[in-house]
Formats: structure tokens, sequence, C-alpha cells
């Protein structure tokens, strides 16, 4: 059975490209490409990667096996496998799951997507940050201790399944021209996209940096404040290019993966670079973020007020008109029952009378 298997890595728009398959299930299968709905948690197959995680102990009561996978596929002959989950990319013992794909006789090809280190590490701060978990104003310092060498992880997966295996894409603006959508469908061997339900809005984009440092502050007070809110004010902010590390911090994490990441790029890619956005060389025209200020802040909080509100009336219309609906329904259901309760007693009339006609004529 031929399988692709996507895992990742986190930050390189997963999100974006399971719920795209997801959509387009049916149109995968004019492709001879079956992507399993059963099973799947927010539109992946986390729950497959979730078994082979022994710190996830929590998570593994609803967990399914490749031999489900494969029973599944029964109903599939001839067709391709492709499972999407960037919790693969974090599994340790990867052996395990070669061997038991191996038994299954699975040869999987493994798709990954890498991102520019200094990149994914903004981009991770910024979707920490987004939800109640961060509230502290170092947290950007303990991010940059995580260790970010790819092509070590990379070999990992190479001992495993193999060099020729391993389709490796470096996830940039400029080496995908056409989207990552199409950029990823391209390694399905599908160039047809008409047919296809595009993506009509970004997932996951990361929020302007003085609204995000708002949202941290916020974190530090309880003050929940949704997700959607939190976009809805984004979309109306100017582009930031302020960037969250310093030069000399952005400077220092490429230099610590250059090496890396050059292997990488000649092992896997055959050339000599893996990333080809320019470095920053020009301290002058490097705009560090500064910090929010006192305006900014209460411009963005007066903003986030305003949304909450709006949405709480629209969920208070929504409440009333559902409440309408329910009384009107039982209203309609009311008059079905007095309708046939007249019915009823009007029944019960003419059984009377039929009955005292009977009695007086036969007496």
């Amino acid at each position: 059975m031929k399988v692709y298997l996507h895992i990742g890595t986190y930050k390189t728009g997963t999100s974006a490209i399971q719920r795209f398959l997801h959509s387009n299930r049916q149109k995968l299968l004019e492709y001879n490409i079956v992507y399993p709905e059963f099973k799947q948690h927010k539109y992946a197959h986390h729950m497959l990667a979730w078994s082979y995680m022994p710190h996830k102990k929590d998570l593994q009561k609803s967990t399914i096996s490749f031999k489900d996978i494969v029973s599944y596929m029964e109903k599939y002959p001839q067709k391709t496998l492709l499972l999407s989950s960037e919790m693969f990319y974090a599994i340790e013992d990867i052996q395990k799951l070669q061997n038991d794909l191996q038994t299954l006789e699975i040869f999987p090809k493994i798709i990954v997507y890498l991102r520019r280190q200094d990149y994914w590490l903004e981009s991770r701060y910024n979707q920490i940050t987004k939800s109640p978990r961060n509230n502290k104003a170092g947290f950007v310092d303990t991010l940059k201790n995580i260790e970010l060498n790819w092509f070590t992880r990379l070999q990992k997966w190479e001992q495993a399944f193999g060099r020729e295996n391993l389709i490796v894409k470096a996830y940039e603006k400029q080496q995908m021209p056409q989207g990552l959508i199409i950029n990823f469908l391209h390694i399905l061997n599908i160039t047809q996209m008409d047919a296809f339900q595009m993506p009509t809005k970004k997932i996951n984009t990361s929020l302007d940096l003085d609204l995000l440092e708002l949202k941290r502050l916020l974190n530090t007070m309880n003050y929940p404040v949704e997700l959607s809110t939190l976009n809805e004010i984004n979309e109306n902010l100017q582009p930031f290019s302020q960037k969250l590390f310093s030069f000399e911090e952005r400077q220092k994490i490429i230099k610590k993966y250059t090496h890396s990441n050059c292997q990488i790029a000649e092992r896997y890619l055959n050339r000599k670079t893996l990333f080809y956005d320019d470095f920053p060389n020009n301290k002058n025209q490097y705009k560090q973020y500064n910090g929010l200020q006192l305006e900014k802040a209460i411009a963005l909080f007066i903003s986030i007020t305003k949304a909450q509100q709006k949405q709480l009336q629209i969920k208070q219309q929504l409440t009333l008109q559902n409440k309408t609906k329910r009384y009107k329904k039982k209203l309609r259901r009311a008059k079905r029952l007095s309708v046939i309760f007249g019915i009823l007693l009007l029944l019960k009339f003419f059984l009377i009378l039929y009955l005292l006609y009977l009695i007086a004529y036969r007496y």
C-alpha cells in the first residue's frame, strides 16, 4: 500500500493543510488518494501519533492503531493513503513506528516542512501567547533555549525509513510561489487545482506585536479574550515590521543553525542553501520591537471591549432567536394538540348523542 505520512513540523501551516485535505476528501478520491476522516482530531490524525508518545497517556484512551487504518483502507483497494499530524515529528521512538508499519507492510513516504529557526521561534511565541498559557515577560528567553536542529531530527527519520523516502520542503514564501496548499498537492502529483475548494482566509495568523503584548498582560490578570476577537482586531491593524528579537539575538540564532541547515540542503535537496530569505546584516535598518506604549494599550483595549460587546450582542440575538423558534415550535404543537383535543370532544359528543338515540329507540 502506497502511503504518504505528513509529519509537520510544527508552525509550518499544518492546520491549513489538514483543514484543506479534510474539506476536499471526496475530490482527493478522484486522484486515488484517501485522507481518512474517522477518528480525526482537529482535521488531523493526532490520535495515531499519540499512541507512540508515552507522555500522552491521558490521551491514549482515545487513540487508534495502524491496524485500524489498514482495516479502514480495505474499502479503498489500490488507493494511496495520506495521513497528517505534526505530532509524529515529536515521536522519540521512531524505530518502533517503523517496525509497526513494516509488520503491516506499510512503507511510507515522509513529508516534512522546515521553517527557519528564528521565524519558527517568533511564530511559536505568538501562538503560545494567544492562549492563556503565557503570562511571563521573559518567556521569549525560555523559547530561545529550545533545540531546533532539524538535521539531527531528520537523521533519526532517515535511519528508520531511508533517505530516499524523505520528502523535505522549506517553508518559505519564495520557495512556494503558488502557496503552501498547491506546493503540497504537487508532492502528491496533483497539478489540476480548479475543482478543489481552496481556503478563503488564513489560519493561525500571527498577531501584531502590540496586540500580542496586550494579550500577554491580560493573561496575567486572567482576563479572557477569545481568539476570534483578537483576529478581528488584528485584521484592521497596519502590517507590523518590527521584530521580536534584537538584531544580535537573531544573528545568534541564525548562526547557531547555519551549518545544520546547510547539511539538510546538501543531503536532501542537492543544493547548498536551505532557506533563501535574506539574513539581517544592517543593524541601522533593523527595527526591533520596543514594547507596548500606554496610548496604544488603551486604544487596543477599547477595541477589544467594543468587539466583545458586539459579539455578546450577537450571541444574545441568536439566543433570543433560538428561544423564539422554540416558543413557536411549542405554540404549533399546542395548536395541534388543541385541534386533536377538539376533535376528540366532538367525537365524544356524537357518541353520547348516538347512545341516547339508541336508548330512546329501544324504549
